[in-house]
Order: structure tokens, then C-alpha cells, then sequence
């Protein structure tokens, strides 16, 4: 039997990665009003006579300064869950306004240049910027994306919308009467359709809406020295597979023993053992086979993409990463658990990884995790599938668990 002994993980290689959270979303501006004039932009042929009719050509060039953002309360109030990362931008929130001065960076600028290509489309160019951006992402250590939604109440009061994508900041030049200067903004390009016509002795209504989103970095440390590109081929390809893994659902998944037993020396023990799973080249798992196969990325190339997109499979790789001390696992997902959100949880993983943190010492940091996303979700526990277990085949325990999240989370709050 080859022996696997020496190869179940070399301390000294190891690698930290940074992937990115769900993002925290801030209401800057909300529905602040702002008017609107349309023009009509005339052929570059002065000798036609030929008046044009319709919305092509039609254009408005807008500049929208100095739009004050919401207080420094409205903003801090919308970052309710208490956490680290909560507690930071809130302090990045109040410094960017500044509030412990007394000059205050409270202001944005948008600006937009809207052109009817046609009679039912139109480009339209976005800028923001301003004071405030200016001193939050030099503040801020996060990434930070804005949204802009813009709303024109039309003639027949139907609203001609504008919508931007998630915009990333860029050097902007702010041109003026004595200077150039750069700044940081963000822009967007697009195109919207509008069927309504739009009038040129009109001037319309509309509000405006600026979102600001900051993603939150999961430091990711004390994983394994993946192979990269080439673990993911092995892995994909089933290259020389040699070994099975069996989910509860009966899914086969096909491996290496060689990465099973680098990245674990419990793992590495079996397979030289004489034992049933080294006989028969397979083990069982209690995990979902989604689960198996976020488990299999995480050997081979150290990919963390499904337990970052679902709190079941990180809870299922938390757990298993315990069982059989697999190399960097267990330390990955509690990043990924205490980084998240309580409302990116769903409710059967806040169950089990409420329950796994009484058994297992040590983890008071994502019990109290557990909790706080319990507090969201009261009323999904009906309809909770491990809930509902616990409850059929352990009452006490399931009354006992309902009633330890509320008394706790009503010690915390009140």
C-alpha cells in the first residue's frame, strides 16, 4: 500500500486570499427633486429648412451640485447589524461627514447629458462626485460602488427612468474658468428606451436616488499552498482518480487519495489504515453533494466561491473541515460566517450552526452570529426543515434552543 505519510500539509506553505462579501448597501439621497429642460439639437445642416419632429435629437445637459446627503443618523442607522465591519463603517460614515469638525463634507454632484439617438432611445451619460466621495474613499479602505437613479415625471405623469449599474470610482476631470483638477467620481454610460414624446417648452420634475455600496473584504488566511490551475484541471478532468467520496444523497464524486491525504492527516491515517473505506477506495460523507464538491475545490485549488454564495454549504464545510482537521477549512469558513451579513444566512444553517456551537468549545464568536441572525428570522423558523426535526425528535431541545436565542438576544437589545 502506498504510503501518504509527510504530504498531509507543510505548515510552512501556506497562502491568504481576500474575496469579497455581499455588499452593505447606504442610502446617500433619497428622492431629492431636481428639474429638468429638454432642447432640441438642430442639424449640422444649416440649409436644410426641414424641421425635425419626434425625440430624436432631442438632448438636456444637466448639472445637479451641492445635492446635500442624508444626515450622519439617517446614514449610520441604515448599517444596523452589530459587527466589526459594521462598526468601522459607521465610523467611516461620521468621519467622511465630518462630524467631529466643523466643516462638513455633506455634499454630492451629479451631472448627466441625455441624447434621444432616436425616437425611443436615448444615451445617457452619468457623473457623480463631490465632497463627500472625496473624503469617504479617502477614508475608506473598502471597496465602494454607487448606484443613480434618476425619475422624470413625464406630461402624462409616467415616469421616464434612469437607472445606472454598480459604477466603480475613476480619475475624473473637473474642468473650470481658472484649472483642470482631478478628481475621483463615478460614471456610467447607458442606454434607455422611451416611447413617450418629450417636450422642448416643458420643463419636467423628477427625483433622484444615489446608493452607495461598500463590499466587505473576507480576509481569507492559513490556507493550504494551493496547486492553482492545475489542481482544477486534475479535479475536473478526473484525472487518474482513484477514490470516491459519497454525499448523503447517494451523488458519487470522483478524487485523488493523494489530495485527500495532503490536506488532512486524518484523512491520510485512513487511507494506510485496513479499513473499509481504504478497501473499498470510498468514504461516505454526511454532506450534501453540493457540499462534497465545494469541499473538493477547496483541496485542489482552494476555492471558496459556493460557501461564500450559501451559508448551508459553508456551515457543511465548517463542520467537516472540524471533523477531519482538513487544512486551512475550518479557520476559511468561520472568516466567511462572521463576515457575512445576518440576512445573507438561511434559516436551517442558523439552526445547525447554532446547535454545532454548543457542542463544539470555543467558537462563542459564532454562536452569538447564529443569534443575531436568528433575531431576522423569527418568523421563518416555521418553516425551518431542521427546525422541524429537532423539534419531532428532540422537543426539549428545540423548545430549549427558541427560548435561549430570545431570552439572549432580549438581554442584548433591551
Amino acid at each position: 500500500m502506498a504510503s501518504y505519510s509527510g504530504i498531509s500539509g507543510n505548515p510552512s506553505k501556506r497562502v491568504k486570499m481576500e474575496t469579497l462579501a455581499p455588499t452593505t448597501s447606504v442610502i446617500l439621497i433619497k428622492d431629492e427633486e431636481f428639474e429638468i429642460i429638454f432642447e432640441r439639437k438642430e442639424p449640422e445642416d444649416s440649409n436644410s429648412k426641414v424641421k425635425q419632429k419626434g425625440n430624436k435629437g432631442i438632448t438636456s445637459g444637466e448639472e445637479a451640485p451641492y445635492i446635500k446627503v442624508m444626515s450622519i443618523d439617517s446614514l449610520t442607522a441604515q448599517v444596523e447589524t452589530v459587527g466589526t465591519f459594521e462598526m468601522y463603517l459607521r465610523s467611516m460614515l461620521r468621519k467622511a461627514m465630518g462630524s467631529h469638525s466643523e466643516y462638513k463634507c455633506d455634499t454630492i454632484d451629479l451631472s448627466w447629458k441625455i441624447t434621444f439617438v432616436s425616437d425611443t432611445c436615448a444615451t445617457v451619460e452619468l457623473l457623480v462626485g463631490g465632497e463627500f466621495f472625496e473624503e469617504f474613499l479617502g477614508a475608506c479602505q473598502e471597496p465602494v460602488k454607487v448606484k443613480v437613479g434618476l425619475a422624470i415625471v413625464l406630461e402624462d405623469k409616467s415616469l421616464f427612468s434612469i437607472n445606472s449599474k454598480e459604477m466603480s470610482p475613476c480619475v475624473s476631470i473637473r474642468k473650470s474658468s481658472t484649472t483642470n483638477r482631478q478628481t475621483l467620481a463615478f460614471e456610467d454610460k447607458l442606454k434607455v428606451e422611451v416611447k413617450k414624446p418629450i417636450r422642448t417648452d416643458l420643463a419636467y420634475r423628477g427625483t433622484v436616488t444615489i446608493e452607495m455600496l461598500v463590499i466587505r473584504k473576507v480576509v481569507i488566511s492559513d490556507l493550504p499552498c494551493g496547486t492553482g490551475i492545475l489542481g482544477q484541471r486534475i479535479l475536473e478532468n478526473k484525472v487518474e482518480s482513484d477514490f470516491s467520496i459519497i454525499a448523503d444523497d447517494g451523488t458519487r464524486l470522483e478524487c485523488n487519495k493523494v489530495f485527500l491525504a495532503a490536506s488532512s492527516e486524518a484523512l491520510a491515517a485512513m487511507l494506510q489504515m485496513d479499513c473499509k473505506e481504504s478497501r473499498e477506495k470510498v468514504i461516505k460523507l454526511n454532506m450534501s453533494a453540493k457540499g462534497v464538491e465545494a469541499l473538493l475545490k477547496f483541496i485542489y485549488y482552494s476555492n471558496l466561491d459556493d460557501p461564500m454564495k450559501s451559508s448551508s454549504i459553508a456551515f457543511e464545510l465548517l463542520e467537516i473541515g472540524h471533523q477531519y482537521e482538513i487544512l486551512g477549512l475550518e479557520n476559511a469558513m468561520r472568516n466567511i460566517l462572521l463576515g457575512q451579513k445576518c440576512e445573507w444566512f438561511e434559516i436551517d444553517a442558523v439552526v445547525l450552526l447554532y446547535l454545532w456551537t454548543l457542542k463544539v468549545d470555543g467558537n462563542e464568536d459564532l454562536k452569538w452570529k447564529a443569534l443575531l441572525a436568528f433575531k431576522l428570522k423569527p418568523d421563518e423558523l416555521n418553516s425551518s426543515r431542521v427546525f422541524y426535526k429537532l423539534l419531532k425528535e428532540d422537543p426539549n431541545a428545540a423548545k430549549d434552543l427558541f427560548a435561549i436565542c430570545l431570552k439572549t438576544l432580549s438581554c442584548y437589545w433591551t
